[in-house]
């Protein structure tokens, strides 16, 4: 389509109109779908916590497994359940610490890893983390990823 004739602003605006208004439905339903996946990660949770086996909870669900419904009862507990129970996610990093380390994300790709082999190696002291007490969050060592430790 060109944008060069005499009828094209028209049509430009109204397409830039339609792409906002489609941009703004999208991100209510995606917004509306985190909130569902955080409430029921969270029921999840406290579920099990109640005694329920991730057996029967992947069944009331519809899960395809048990390791799933943990899956998802886990993602509850290190991000929507801790909001969901009022409690604050707390300040993120200050500049000196993110001077310092990269994101999981950014060490998985460095690594040539994946993001949860990251958290397992974090967990497990191969790699060096800051954690930031109040919400939970790491970062990785800038110095763990060239002088990683032998695990």
């Amino acid at each position: 389509m060109s944008r060069t004739g005499p009828d094209s602003a028209p049509d430009a605006e109204t397409a830039l109109s339609r792409v906002r208004a489609a941009a703004g439905r999208l991100e209510a339903t995606e917004a509306s779908q985190r909130e569902a996946a955080a409430d029921f990660a969270s029921a999840l949770y406290d579920a099990h916590r109640l005694g329920l086996t991730w057996v029967e909870l992947a069944q009331a669900a519809g899960l395809a497994s048990p390791e799933t419904a943990r899956s998802r009862a886990e993602r509850s507990e290190s991000a929507g359940h801790r909001r969901a129970r009022g409690h604050a996610s707390g300040p993120d990093f200050d500049e000196a610490t993110l001077a310092a380390t990269v994101s999981v994300a950014e060490a998985a790709a460095t690594l040539r890893v994946s993001r949860p082999t990251v958290y397992a190696w974090a967990s497990s002291g191969r790699l060096q983390v800051v954690r930031n007490e109040s919400n939970g969050r790491i970062r990785v060592l800038r110095s763990a990823l060239t002088e990683p430790r032998e695990g």
